[in-house]
């Protein structure tokens, strides 16, 4: 599937899951790159091959449900946390008859984070490498950055001997060791992102509608603030690793 073939596609199943979380009153909003696409162009970068949005930690539960009773048939929801061999430490939804590696939506819960800058280095560095050593043991070859094979293969040869529920309860454990609700930072596991995927929480709790292709979606009301951390000078396409932003 091209490029702008599986845009399309995405652009189907946010404006599925839009209508749903409007119905239910579901907090969620764009982010990442799917936040720089609606700023700057208004839509997809012309680039990406997926969207991203973040939901409540505490939502989770809720939506899964509804997605899952409302959903036609042909979708697929997957969850993190079940799926069996799922290298991922966030939910994904596509569709059934296309591999979630070449089509999906991945959907971020956010959790919060310390205050303290320093503790708050120390928690999203533990989130970071554990997101990474899972992500190792069980991605599909095939669908890695080629220029990460040799290292990943070496990692798996590691990485089998500690079973998969040890991940998986360290994401559990991670996720719910700051009250979100006290927290005055959030973050995420597996953005990637790192350190910098870490702000205020007040900078992203409140959302405003913004045009992205033919819909109106949620992004940070403050998107300057949040775009400026996340990529510096974000209206000047720049090469980051592979791919541009």
């Amino acid at each position: 599937m091209d490029i702008e073939n599986t845009q399309k596609e995405l652009l189907k199943i946010i404006n599925d899951f839009d209508k749903i979380c409007s119905k239910h009153n579901i907090w969620y909003m764009l982010v990442g790159g799917s936040v720089l696409g609606a700023v700057r162009h208004e839509g997809f970068i012309p680039w990406d091959p997926d969207i991203d949005v973040f939901v409540k930690n505490k939502d989770l539960k809720k939506i899964r449900s509804i997605l899952k009773e409302e959903l036609p048939q042909y979708y697929n929801y997957i969850e993190w946390d079940k799926e069996e061999g799922y290298s991922l430490p966030f939910d994904r939804l596509g569709y059934k008859e296309i591999p979630h590696q070449k089509l999906h939506m991945d959907i971020f819960p956010i959790i919060g984070a310390p205050t303290n800058k320093v503790v708050r280095k120390i928690f999203t560095k533990i989130c970071f490498l554990t997101y990474k050593a899972n992500h190792c043991k069980y991605v599909d070859i095939k669908y890695a950055n080629p220029k990460n094979i040799g290292s990943i293969l070496r990692l798996k040869k590691i990485l089998r001997f500690i079973p998969g529920f040890i991940f998986k309860n360290t994401f559990y454990i991670l996720s719910n060791l700051f009250d979100f609700k006290k927290a005055k930072y959030y973050y995420t596991i597996g953005t990637g992102y790192g350190f910098k995927g870490s702000m205020q929480k007040e900078i992203i709790m409140e959302t405003e509608k913004f045009p992205f292709e033919n819909l109106m979606l949620p992004i940070p009301k403050y998107w300057d603030e949040y775009l400026t951390n996340m990529y510096g000078d974000y209206m000047t396409p720049v090469k980051e690793g592979f791919k541009k932003v």
